[in-house]
């Protein structure tokens, strides 16, 4: 009996020491790197450096693969080696205790992340994923463009963009989910993936290169951007070019998944991405290893906040949904929408309402979020069947508003993404009173549109709107004009067809301020951008005739 305790002993303490778990290995420097900042040919696309360079981007360090000298060390303690990080300096591998003992002793380890345990739980929140439900489209026509998808699109003027030739053509948009189950068969994505568009897929999770197998999820939110099925549904960026990522491990919550996401984030980069549309989020995980707190979401601690730091300030727009949490006892965002330079995408209902699940800003550092929201309360998408269904989700109101930013990006291919960024935030309803929940309010692409073009002549942005009235007018338009210091400035109607409808000069006098009228009694009634502009200075916004 003796020996039989000393042995189950032994088998107890062998099996805890050789159990392999999962770390994030972080590395002092790039020491050993068969790679030069002066040849980036050799680990970046042709189409990742043009945007560098069409944007002013150096490559740095930060672009550099880890070092292969340390690669195949810690390979001698791994059990499995999962990737390299080159922006976090990091890998992640799976490793006994015992050899992380010894990891942690190597000198150009400066620290270790536990990720996750094995086995996993199995566990997933229930506010991860959304239930599609049956949706009631009747009410469009059904030789209507958009289809199911008309309120939702033109809510944020997406189809001025669209009308003006700018439908997302050229640009490659990095799509991160849980996979894309069955979206190959879907009739409404088959100019997407039958054609050149498709750049290609990773399964970061599997280590393969189908995501077609995994995650409804993932096709829902892709139909957002990418149907194209005109009287039924089209997306915002119907003819943009897509990779499509698996960073989401559907039977677990783990901090991985971070660094999944990372790994993805640098292989969308490589291949020339330009846009990234999330709708994932973190703040818990299975057995509590790696969990955030509200006072972890300062913009830029956590790991997948980081990442997507970077991937921004290497020129990529990344948008995120702001989260689902907003009707719980945790409201806020999650990592990482809480990022400071990226866009987390808040969602309202097809009134303009806020949807009560949306999450709430600001972050830990009191900046707006989320930055701007879309419709993600009953959400036109299509289901793994290929049915146009509705859907509640900050997850849907992210990729209706990314494929807005793929258009303006085809429309100002060598503008900083920061600027189209900070366009869409300034084109908002509530720029100048954001509020927790709205953030900046609901963006006007065909504003943001105009902000752009000013910008690229020299204009300054005016950050505090003109006051501008009656709203809705019928003869005429007031404008009270905050002198800028010019001689005369070009009062400008466009309707949503891009139309100009009608100019007129304002000749300014030498006081501060100043009241113009606009005539506009020979103009239609409808919508129009109300565009004033000078040498050095413009204002845009949306008013109505009547």
């Amino acid at each position: 009996m003796a020996l039989r305790t000393f042995l189950f002993a032994l088998y107890a303490f062998y099996t805890l020491s050789t159990k392999a778990d999962t770390y994030a290995i972080y590395l002092k420097d790039k020491s050993g790197s068969a790679f030069s900042i002066y040849h980036p040919e050799d680990f970046l696309s042709k189409s990742a450096i043009a945007r560098r360079i069409r944007q002013n981007i150096p490559i740095t360090e930060t672009d550099l693969p880890v070092s292969s000298t340390y690669l195949t060390v810690l390979g001698q303690y791994a059990t499995q080696v999962n990737y390299a990080l080159k922006w976090l300096n990091c890998v992640v591998l799976d490793a006994s205790e015992t050899d992380v003992l010894k990891i942690k002793q190597l000198p150009f380890v400066v620290a270790v992340n536990a990720l996750k345990s094995a086995p996993k739980s199995m566990a997933k929140t229930d506010s991860k994923f959304e239930t599609l439900v049956a949706g009631s489209f009747a009410d469009f026509d059904a030789d209507e463009y958009y289809g199911s998808a008309t309120v939702q699109n033109q809510m944020i003027h997406v189809d001025f963009l669209h009308k003006r030739g700018f439908k997302g053509d050229g640009v490659i948009v990095g799509h991160f989910d849980n996979g894309c189950f069955n979206a190959q068969n879907i009739i409404g994505f088959d100019s997407l993936l039958t054609t050149a568009r498709f750049i290609g897929a990773r399964d970061i999770v599997d280590g393969n290169e189908n995501v077609f197998n995994d995650g409804t999820h993932g096709t829902s939110t892709l139909s957002c951007l990418a149907a194209n099925s005109p009287g039924k549904m089209v997306g915002t960026s119907p003819n943009a070019s897509f990779f499509l990522l698996r960073t989401e491990e559907n039977g677990a919550e783990t901090l991985q998944e971070e660094y999944n996401w990372a790994y993805g984030a640098e292989v969308a980069d490589s291949i020339g991405a330009e846009v990234f549309s999330t709708s994932l989020g973190y703040t818990t995980f299975d057995g509590n290893v790696g969990n955030h707190t509200y006072s972890d979401l300062t913009g830029n601690k956590t790991p997948i906040t980081i990442a997507s730091n970077i991937a921004a300030r290497l020129g990529i727009i990344v948008l995120n949904s702001a989260g689902n949490e907003g009707a719980k006892p945790w409201y806020y965002i999650g990592a990482p929408a809480d990022a400071d330079s990226i866009l987390a995408i808040g969602a309202v209902d097809g009134k303009g309402e806020i949807a009560k699940f949306s999450s709430f800003g600001p972050n830990a550092s009191g900046r707006v979020k989320p930055d701007v929201c879309a419709q993600g309360a009953g959400t036109a998408v299509f289901d793994a069947g290929g049915q146009v269904m509705a859907s509640n989700g900050t997850s849907f109101s992210c990729p209706v508003m990314a494929g807005g930013a793929v258009c303006l990006r085809q429309a100002y291919p060598s503008v900083s993404n920061l600027v189209i960024m900070d366009a869409i935030r300034k084109s908002a309803h509530l720029f100048k009173y954001p509020t927790n929940q709205l953030g900046y309010g609901i963006p006007d692409l065909a504003v943001a549109y105009f902000l752009i073009d000013d910008y690229l002549k020299g204009g300054t942005v005016n950050s505090e709107r003109q006051e501008v009235f009656p709203i809705p007018f019928q003869k005429e338009l007031n404008v009270f004009v905050q002198q800028p210091n010019e001689a005369e400035l070009i009062a400008e109607l466009y309707d949503f067809s891009g139309r100009l409808a009608l100019t007129q000069v304002v000749r300014l006098q030498n006081n501060p301020s100043q009241l113009v009228t606009i005539n506009a009694e020979n103009l239609n009634a409808g919508a129009y951008l109300l565009r004033i502009r000078g040498a050095k200075y413009y204002d845009i916004q949306r008013v109505e005739k009547r």
